[in-house]
């Protein structure tokens, strides 16, 4: 009985158990048959229309606002504006759906040009918003991606191409690439996102086919297709000008593009030299350039013959003025050429008296160079203006002619050589001797009148102005006029008294004028010999001198002997002189002849006689006559020496004598005129 009890129970807790299996089991094919009738998803269903709807709505409310805020407006302003006005109110969207995304406005669609749009994704669901509204397109993980470029550029020996997809997160982008004389693309990138990629390797002027597919993660694909053709490698090249340095140039090349630049030197066949700056040409070397990209070449070379077109440059130096004497002149030659450089033996230089070019034929030239700075000696013993002739030459073979200035070679003259030719020198003005004050004693001009062979003796060449005839040097004594008639001319008498006679003259080189005299110790107190002392006065007459201490002293005019001495000298006469006493002094033409105070004819020589209108008639002479004390020679008019009793008379002037110092020496020029060489 117990066990027919457990059995019971056994068999209802199987029983239960059993029951509960049908019940999950009829619960099961209820749901199950709930969904397969569409129940749940029919729900679902109209609420996704639903959403779907509102938005569509909601965008194409705001495209029909934009159209009549600007009834005129054209599509890209109407859409832009709608895009805008989506984004300011991106809220309204977000409380249909969680995730909203607008993208850009884009007039391309599926590599086809269209209406300009904008995609709006909500919740993965694809709005398309144009000019007619807005639709639901689709779900993003079911549409086909798309593809198009945003930018396309080439050089040369590339193409970079930019692209923008668009619904494909997680897909990626493969770029191909053949040539127009190809068949089959080839693989060169895959990438992730859209970032560009470039092209490289490629041959210049030559069409490529590029093509770029977008494969989403979804399986479906998009791709688009584009020609480009690269570009040719042109350019223009040049050179600078070229610097020189110890005979070797350097040049730039420089481009008007971004190319390298590679050249060579004397020929196009051996390697090539990549770079801009060129050293070390000589002159005649042919510089070649061309353009390279990396994998192209310029078709074209560039050239440039590398000449030095610039003649040497030539600098003489002279040490003297632009006069000097026979005796040499040394002149400092530098030539230089900062480019092919002096070529030394063609180089030469003649000295002549031609003033202008002579050329750049060498055999017009006799001397020759050992270096580019050398001293040449020039030397002439002609009178002339003399010229040095340089021809400088270059390694180039330019060639340049300098002349130098002027070298006057002047004669140089001693007292020995005037005194050798006193026909052709006594008389000759010297240039540049001019007394101590010209304001105080007239524009005076001075003439040769006789040398000793020690000294040369210079006379006024007119009588000089009554106005500048000195005061004794003791006294406020000075000669006078009192006629009217000769305003140069004066009396002696008025001095007299100043003087003791032949004891004022002490100084030697005074009795040397008077030499015939002294050495007989003759000694006067009488009248003509006090005259004589006043035109001795070296005190009285120093303002004759001049005041570079070339003269040792002046006086009133010359001696007897000065006279007859020159005269004798320059017109080869035999006049001949003697102090014959205490007196003083008697001439006589020639040693036949006796001595006397008679006439002495003179050549008409101004030299010793003064024509009229002079403001004199005759000229003092600082020699007492023998005739008696009263007597002084002088020169007249009419060529003549004679003596006159009467030192009153006032028409005879004075003609002051300067004595030059013994060292002086003269210089004679090609105009024929003398100067003392200082």
């Amino acid at each position: 009985m117990k066990n027919l009890k457990n059995q019971e129970k056994a068999m209802t807790l199987i029983a239960l158990i059993v029951a509960i299996i049908i019940l999950l089991i009829l619960a099961t094919i209820s749901i199950q048959a709930l969904t397969n009738t569409g129940l749940f998803e029919s729900a679902n269903k109209v609420k996704l229309e639903t959403k779907r709807g509102q938005i569509s709505e909601t965008l194409g409310l705001k495209t029909m606002l934009e159209q009549s805020n600007n009834p005129g407006g054209t599509a890209e302003e109407i859409i832009t504006a709608t895009r805008n006005n989506v984004i300011q109110n991106k809220n309204e969207l977000e409380k249909i759906g969680k995730d909203v995304n607008i993208e850009d406005i884009s007039t391309e669609e599926d590599g086809e040009k269209v209406d300009v749009y904008f995609y709006v994704v909500v919740d993965k669901d694809v709005y398309k918003v144009d000019m007619s509204g807005s639709k639901f397109i689709g779900e993003l993980g079911k549409l086909l991606p798309t593809i198009k470029i945003k930018n396309l550029t080439n050089t040369t020996n590339s193409i970079t191409i930019e692209v923008k997809t668009s619904r494909n997160e997680g897909g990626k982008v493969e770029y191909y690439i053949k040539g127009e004389d190809e068949d089959k693309y080839e693989l060169k990138e895959t990438k992730t996102d859209d970032s560009e990629y470039t092209y490289g390797d490629l041959i210049q002027g030559k069409k490529y086919n590029i093509k770029v597919i977008a494969k989403a993660k979804n399986g479906q694909t998009a791709e688009l297709t584009v020609d480009r053709t690269t570009e040719k490698l042109t350019g223009t090249i040049s050179f600078s000008i070229p610097t020189w340095i110890n005979g070797k140039a350097s040049t730039t090349i420089s481009s008007s593009t971004n190319y390298i630049i590679q050249y060579q030197v004397n020929g196009i066949s051996g390697n090539w030299i990549t770079g801009t700056y060129v050293t070390g040409i000589a002159n005649g070397d042919v510089i070649y350039a061309r353009l390279w990209d990396g994998v192209n070449l310029s078709v074209n070379y560039a050239s440039q013959i590398i000449l030095d077109k610039i003649g040497p440059e030539i600098t003489i130096n002279l040490n003297t003025t632009n006069t000097t004497t026979v005796g040499s002149v040394i002149a400092t030659i530098t030539q230089k050429d900062n480019q092919s450089g002096i070529n030394i033996e063609k180089c030469k230089w003649i000295y002549n008296t031609v003033a202008n070019e002579i050329g750049t034929n060498e055999n017009s030239y006799t001397g020759t160079f050992t270096s580019a700075t050398q001293n040449l000696i020039l030397t002439s013993k002609t009178i002339g203006m003399y010229y040095l002739h340089v021809l400088s030459v270059d390694n180039a073979g330019n060639v340049k002619e300098m002349i130098s200035k002027a070298i006057e070679i002047d004669l140089l003259l001693s007292a020995t050589d005037i005194s050798k030719n006193p026909k052709l020198y006594y008389g000759y003005t010297i240039e540049n001797y001019t007394n101590t004050n010209n304001t105080d004693v007239g524009n005076l001009k001075w003439q040769i009148f006789y040398t000793n062979n020690k000294n040369v003796y210079l006379i006024s060449e007119t009588y000089i102005n009554y106005e500048d005839i000195p005061n004794a040097s003791n006294t406020l004594n000075k000669p006078l006029q009192f006629s009217g008639y000769y305003p140069n001319g004066a009396s002696l008498k008025n001095i007299l008294s100043s003087y003791t006679g032949s004891d004022n003259i002490i100084d030697i080189r005074l009795k040397e004028l008077n030499s015939s005299y002294f050495n007989k110790n003759f000694k006067s107190t009488s009248n003509n010999m006090k005259a004589v002392a006043y035109m001795q006065d070296l005190n009285a007459w120093k303002k004759f001198k001049d005041n570079s201490g070339m003269a040792d002293y002046a006086i009133g005019g010359p001696t007897i002997e000065m006279l007859i001495n020159s005269h004798n000298q320059k017109y080869n006469t035999k006049y001949e002189f003697s102090a014959v006493n205490n007196n003083g002094y008697f001439v006589r033409e020639n040693n036949n002849l006796e001595y006397s105070d008679s006439y002495l004819s003179l050549q008409r020589d101004n030299l010793y006689c003064k024509e009229g209108s002079s403001g004199a008639d005759a000229m003092w002479l600082s020699s007492p006559s023998a005739k008696g004390g009263m007597y002084l020679l002088y020169t007249y008019i009419n060529y003549t020496v004679e003596t006159w009793d009467n030192l009153e008379v006032d028409y005879i002037g004075f003609r002051p004598i300067v004595c030059l110092n013994s060292n002086i020496t003269f210089l004679k020029n090609i105009d024929g005129k003398i100067k003392i060489n200082k």
